[in-house]
Order: C-alpha cells, then sequence, then structure tokens
C-alpha cells in the first residue's frame, strides 16, 4: 500500500492539493488512509487473491486447450 500512498500524495502535490482535501472529496478520513498506509485493507488483500487465483485458471485452462485435452 506504500506505492499508492506514495503516488496519491505525488499526484496531490502535482495538482495543488492537499491529501486531506482529495480525502475530504472522496469522503475518505485521513485517519483511514493512514491505516491502509500501515497494513493493506483485507478486501484488498482478497481482491488480489481473487484475481491472481483466477489468472492461474485461465492460464491452465489456456494451456489444455493448446494441448487438445
Amino acid at each position: 500500500m506504500d506505492n499508492l500512498a506514495i503516488s496519491l500524495k505525488q499526484r496531490c502535490k502535482a495538482s495543488g492539493i492537499t491529501v486531506k482535501e482529495l480525502c475530504d472529496r472522496a469522503g475518505v478520513t485521513t485517519a483511514t488512509l493512514r491505516n491502509w498506509m500501515k497494513e493493506e485493507p483485507k478486501s484488498i488483500t482478497m481482491a488480489k487473491r481473487l484475481e491472481q487465483t483466477m489468472e492461474a485458471i485461465e492460464q491452465e485452462r489456456t494451456k489444455l486447450e493448446q494441448t487438445g485435452c
């Protein structure tokens, strides 16, 4: 999550707004953002796991289709 936080800070600076202003506009508290910087939310972790698993399944299916099984 560090990369996201760094990216958001850089993008805010480049846009001339503060991180607090971004959070206010998005309806997210700065405390929530700080917590996300410390530990990735479980929902994001689960979404990533599902995406990785789906990619693996698709790769397996492609291999089977290529070998004619």
